[in-house]
This record gives C-alpha cells, sequence and structure tokens, in this order.
C-alpha cells in the first residue's frame, strides 16, 4: 500500500514546530533566545546613543542598494526604450 505524501506547507510547518519544541525544551535554548533578545537590547540602545552616525550610514548604504536592485528587477533603467 502505499503511503500520501503530505504537502510541502504542511511538512514545512511540522519541522519547524518539532525544531522548536526541542530548542526551547533545554536549557541552551532559552539561554539563545535571551542572548537574541540582549542583542537588539544592545543595538537598541548604541543606535540612540554612540552609533547613532554609523547606523544611519548603514541605513543610508542598504536603502540605495535596495532602490538599485529593485530598479534593476523591475527594468525602470535609464535607456531602456532605446532597446
Amino acid at each position: 500500500m502505499a503511503t500520501a505524501v503530505m504537502p510541502l506547507p504542511t511538512r514545512v510547518l511540522l519541522a519547524s514546530s518539532h525544531f522548536l519544541r526541542s530548542v526551547f525544551t533545554s536549557v541552551g535554548g532559552w539561554v539563545f533566545l535571551a542572548v537574541i533578545v540582549g542583542g537588539l537590547v544592545a543595538l537598541r540602545k548604541w543606535t540612540k546613543t554612540t552609533g547613532r552616525v554609523q547606523w544611519d550610514a548603514f541605513r543610508l548604504r542598504i536603502r540605495s542598494s535596495g532602490r538599485s536592485c529593485g530598479r534593476l528587477r523591475w527594468g525602470d533603467l535609464p535607456g531602456r526604450s532605446a532597446l
């Protein structure tokens, strides 16, 4: 008898659920979560004080490259009508 294969979204949901249950039922998972939250709090504090200039420069750099990639993806480049 053939076994039925579950749809991909169902398999992804089950796998992620299993992963999260296995990680957060151990002490290491909670330590990992605390490190992530602590890092985000530290990043926020740094961007509000001494790292403001570096953070703004980084955000500007990311936005300009994002606009360039978007323009390339949608074909909104100068000279396109000449082709």
